[in-house]
């Protein structure tokens, strides 16, 4: 049994770690230091331009077709430099970008997975709240249907990624008698009403990582963005499939994509 990189896998760790060394290092203190947003945004369009915001995902949407592994490698040699950045991009692709990918319609894929694996859009993922984090089934933003639109209401807090994203999965209850198997992915393209942080306000961990403190959610939301919309048993029941079957990687992202 073959353990080594393949050529292309090698090729993408030395590509990444070049990044991370002329790119990533000397700036690393800074964004730490000053939340110094432009330095972010730099590096993440700096990445894009390497193809480092589609990584896993099949190149039919975008991506790099380089599967879990060469996600794995991405961020391990990002890390190195700074783990703020990593943070970044794996906010951006492993929860925001994933959650398209395994839940989304096509049409959703394609309006906003494709964007975000080509790093013309960057991602959050909005699940914690005060009450909720690790505890994902105690979550209490409600999204309430009203015709073709849901009503968010609630709130939401330590967002990475969350003040400059363009593109926000947000989970929310859609329906309160299901209890833990209530909630339900939505897609938002702009910003929630934000709550700035406190005067002298610093993370212990990964600092350059963008985390506004709290968002406060009164708005609609097309049913169109919603995941599961147009198939939703089929749909749940394949991110549930996978999601117990803990680090084996679903079929639509695994491995290099063959052409």
């Amino acid at each position: 049994m073959e353990f080594n990189f393949s050529e292309e896998q090698t090729m993408l760790r030395d590509m990444v770690r070049k990044f991370t060394d002329n790119e990533v290092k000397p700036v690393a203190q800074r964004i730490d230091k000053e939340h110094n947003v432009d330095l972010v945004k730099g590096i993440f369009k700096k990445g894009a331009e390497l193809g480092l915001c589609g990584i896993p995902f099949p190149e039919q949407y975008g991506g790099a077709g380089f599967g879990e592994l060469g996600y794995c490698i991405l961020l391990e040699e990002l890390s190195r430099g700074c783990a703020s950045t990593c943070v970044t991009f794996g906010a951006h692709i492993g929860l925001a970008g994933t959650s398209i990918l395994l839940g989304g319609t096509e049409e959703q894929k394609q309006k906003y997975l494709i964007p975000l694996a080509q790093g013309e859009k960057m991602g959050a993922y909005a699940l914690t709240e005060p009450g909720a984090g690790s505890d994902a089934a105690n979550i209490q933003l409600s999204a309430k249907r009203d015709g073709d639109h849901y009503i968010l209401n609630g709130t939401k807090l330590w967002i990475t990624n969350g003040d400059i994203a363009d593109i926000v999965v947000v989970y929310a209850v859609t329906d309160p008698a299901l209890k833990a198997r209530g909630g339900s992915p939505l897609l938002l393209s702009k910003q929630p009403r934000p709550v700035s942080p406190p005067t002298g306000f610093k993370t212990r961990w990964a600092c350059a990582a963008r985390r506004p403190p709290s968002w406060f959610f009164r708005m609609s939301v097309s049913r169109r963005r919603t995941f599961w919309a147009k198939s939703e048993k089929a749909s749940s029941s394949r991110c549930r499939r996978w999601m117990n079957r803990g680090s084996r990687s679903p079929p639509a992202a695994s491995g290099r994509q063959k052409k």
